[in-house]
């Protein structure tokens, strides 16, 4: 299988793209299109030229020829490492790449070293399908290449992969913290992405990188059980022990990030970072550590958080909020569990202080909520007419004049009392007040209503229907000299 890389700055140049994801081909350069391949050539044509490209098998005889004259010369064997790269000739490749890697021209050394980079990542790629193959060689020299800790970054993950594929999660647990470590050693503190494949289909964070292999790594480590593997757990208890009692909060979070899925060792450091943060006025952060340890942490840890949360809250004016909090520490699920001064959830509300805002207003509301047993559904027809709907509206000259009111209200032609309309309330069904139309206006009406499809006037509301009315069907004016609708 060939391999060739576009001619572009490599990893860790100047030119160098320093926010694509580490693992992946750097973008730029030529690229060819419409290639067709005739005699000795491959020529493309793009929008704006035609160029030929020699192939790789006589271009490589003519290499050779040159460098028989001149066998000390880096640039010719150069093209000669990647011809027979591209042709599929690894072996060779390699050697001549590890001649010139540390040549005196750096542009000739940077493209050496690129090049032998990726050719040992194929090979490690290769070396992963089977069981019987040692990569260990093959990492080390990787690592000897690694100039930059971007380029350490991508070692380091192939290199945890390959020690929890072959049943060595202690290597692999510290190959996580070496790429944990790198964070502090690069120039903008952070590597953000790392690519799982050779296509950059896959590409993980720098933070998901290490909690996955760390996970796995511990995993692994406590089904093996080996004395390795008890030194490893052990010495991870001792630092989450040191830890909670550190003073850099960076190192905290770090630690919680790493092992945010093992609760036995992140939940105590977080609690003191959730109180650091608090003291911080980070309070958004701080909430969201103590709401993971609800959810994830062990029955003392929950107890442990729920208390710091009630106590944040407080602060915040959230009293309100408190209440299933406290009904979780009365009489809910923590209620037995004992916390780290000896208390039981009970006994820690119990102890609460009478002045206590939270407190109050939980035991305020907490009223005991009786069961169902049957329900009667009456209907009161005896809601008299508002006084002051007939004052403001008996004599209205406009039906637009009539207010809308909120969505849940409509106003209805009562077909038992024509003339009247009535307020309705739709949500309840209750007639909220009625208003008596006169009998005559002076100024012209239309009037809207599912009822009464046209109507000429208010007064002929009383005799004008989409049935009825004889001035409905034809476009001459009624009685009252009104078009009809």
């Amino acid at each position: 299988m060939g391999l060739s890389l576009p001619p572009g700055p490599s990893p860790g140049d100047p030119a160098a793209d320093a926010s694509e994801p580490v693992g992946l081909p750097v973008s730029g350069g030529l690229r060819p299109g419409n290639l067709l391949v005739g005699g000795k050539w491959i020529l493309s044509l793009t929008a704006d030229r035609i160029t030929a490209y020699p192939q790789a098998t006589p271009r490589l005889s003519h290499v050779r020829s040159e460098l028989l004259a001149d066998p000390d010369n880096d640039r010719l064997r150069l093209q000669a490492a990647e011809l027979t790269l591209a042709l599929g000739r690894h072996d060779e490749s390699r050697k001549l790449l590890d001649s010139i890697v540390d040549s005196d021209n750096p542009v000739i050394s940077r493209r050496g070293r690129r090049i032998l980079r990726e050719l040992l990542f194929l090979q490690l790629a290769a070396a992963r399908t089977r069981p019987a193959s040692d990569a260990g060689p093959l990492l080390k020299r990787l690592a000897q290449l690694a100039d930059t800790p971007r380029q350490s970054a991508r070692v380091l993950v192939e290199e945890g992969r390959w020690h929890l594929d072959h049943n060595d999660p202690v290597a692999a647990f510290e190959s996580a913290s070496q790429l944990n470590s790198l964070r502090t050693r690069t120039v903008d503190g952070r590597i953000t992405e790392i690519t799982a494949d050779r296509d950059g289909i896959h590409v993980l964070s720098h933070n998901t990188w290490v909690t996955a292999l760390s996970r796995r790594a511990l995993s692994e480590a406590s089904v093996r059980d080996e004395a390795v593997d008890r030194m490893l757990l052990n010495r991870l208890t001792q630092k989450t022990a040191a830890l909670t009692h550190s003073a850099s909060l960076d190192d905290q979070l770090s630690f919680v990030r790493r092992h945010a899925s093992n609760p036995l060792w992140a939940h105590p450091v977080r609690i003191e970072v959730a109180t650091r943060l608090v003291e911080l006025g980070r309070f958004q952060q701080a909430e969201l550590l103590l709401l993971a340890i609800r959810n994830h942490g062990t029955p003392t840890s929950r107890l442990s958080a729920t208390v710091a949360l009630i106590s944040l809250w407080s602060r915040l004016g959230l009293q309100d909020e408190c209440g299933p909090l406290f009904d979780e520490l009365a009489n809910g699920r923590l209620s037995d569990v004992v916390g780290t001064d000896g208390f039981s959830g009970s006994q820690w509300v119990t102890r609460r202080p009478p002045d206590d805002l939270a407190k109050g207003i939980w035991q305020t509301h907490r009223h005991s909520t009786p069961t169902a047993t049957r329900a009667e559904i009456t209907m009161d027809t005896s809601v008299a007419a508002v006084a002051e709907l007939p004052r403001t509206y008996q004599r209205s000259a406009d039906a637009s004049a009539l207010p809308s009111g909120p969505r849940s209200i409509c106003w209805r032609l009562m077909p038992t009392r024509p003339g009247r309309v009535t307020l309705m309330d739709r949500q309840v069904g209750v007639e909220a007040g009625h208003i008596d139309l006169p009998a005559q206006f002076s100024v012209p009406i239309w009037w809207h209503s599912p009822a009464v499809a046209t109507c000429c006037h208010w007064g002929l509301i009383r005799q004008c229907s989409a049935s009825r009315c004889s001035n409905a069907a034809r476009p001459a004016p009624c009685g009252n000299g009104h078009l009809p609708r």
